[in-house]
């Protein structure tokens, strides 16, 4: 099959398309959920530890007065009853159970109903039994899964390198919309990408071992050190979500210490022309939090193209 592939690039090209609407089909489905469960993590945490806390207020408070004892006690029982009553409203879901179904009427879809793309052309962009519009969101992450993929398979060929930059896309992809529209980029997801880079790069994938590690450290560092700065001058809270830190981190694992500067021009190249028409149409004000993965991750994509020529033209610069 290997043989197959290499000498017929356009087969592999036409397959790694069919993978790409595959996997971007399932990319939906983790953009969906994912943060769902991260939410019921959570609120079952404080229902669990407002529920140790408060069986052990009177050992751990022991020489305060009792009613006080008793006030704590009744107010970790309000916390834990809420998160509670809160984890029931939320749908215990897991990325593969239960099957994909409409948010509007919860018609369960059918195997014939999720062919990626097909479907959402032949129900005509409804629902088959609400007839309740499908976003377009989803079929677009699809396509541009699709073609992401196309797109290396006819770059890299059959290679290490294609099946590396498939993985990287497909991880990207979901935290970059995820972070649009939850402004969330925990480290379960950001980290391990950091860690892949530099598994990777032992083996010279993409660039030597060494570059990596200094790339990590500088991504790290080139976002995380004029937030901080900013933060201590200004006196607030948080400049920078820390995630996006990661991610950086993340990206210089993998492409190594020469992208980040590039990564980072091109990032807020595309954040400024996302932002500035939505800034004159009063659609943003400069207080609202902008969520910078999907930059991030959108110069990645270019940088995993391009990256020769934009190293030559920074140079040049």
């Amino acid at each position: 099959m290997v043989e197959i592939f290499r000498s017929q690039p356009a087969l592999l090209i036409f397959v790694a398309g069919l993978v790409g609407l595959i996997v971007g089909s399932f990319i939906n489905v983790v953009i969906h959920r994912l943060p769902r469960a991260w939410n019921r993590d959570y609120v079952d945490g404080v229902a669990e530890w407002a529920e140790v806390e408060q069986a052990n207020v009177d050992r751990s408070f022991a020489a305060t007065p009792a009613p006080a004892r008793q006030a704590l006690a009744t107010h970790l029982d309000t916390i834990a009853r809420s998160s509670r009553a809160v984890l029931q409203a939320i749908p215990d879901e897991t990325l593969w159970r239960p099957r994909s179904r409409c948010p509007a009427c919860g018609h369960g879809i059918t195997a014939a109903q999720n062919v990626p793309l097909a479907s959402f052309l032949l129900l005509g962009g409804k629902c088959a039994a609400c007839k309740t519009p499908i976003s377009l969101r989803y079929p677009l992450i699809e396509l541009a899964c699709g073609l992401l993929a196309a797109l290396i398979a006819a770059k890299f060929g059959m290679s290490y390198q294609a099946g590396a930059a498939l993985v990287l896309v497909f991880w990207l992809a979901p935290l970059a919309m995820i972070d649009a529209d939850t402004t969330w980029l925990p480290n379960s997801c950001t980290l391990p990408l950091l860690w892949l880079g530099l598994l990777l790069n032992l083996f010279g994938v993409f660039v030597p071992l060494s570059s990596a590690v200094g790339g990590a450290v500088a991504g790290y560092l080139f976002l995380a050190v004029p937030s901080w700065a900013y933060e201590w001058l200004r006196k607030v809270p948080q400049a920078m979500g820390r995630g996006d830190f990661t991610l950086m981190a993340a990206l210089g694992a993998w492409f190594g210490l020469a992208s980040i500067l590039p990564i980072v021009l091109v990032s807020s190249v595309v954040a400024l022309a996302v932002a500035l028409p939505l800034l004159a149409a009063g659609k943003r004000d400069l207080l609202t939090k902008i969520p910078f993965g999907p930059y991030l991750a959108c110069a990645a994509v270019i940088y995993l193209f391009h990256g020769a020529a934009l190293a030559r033209w920074i140079d040049l610069g």
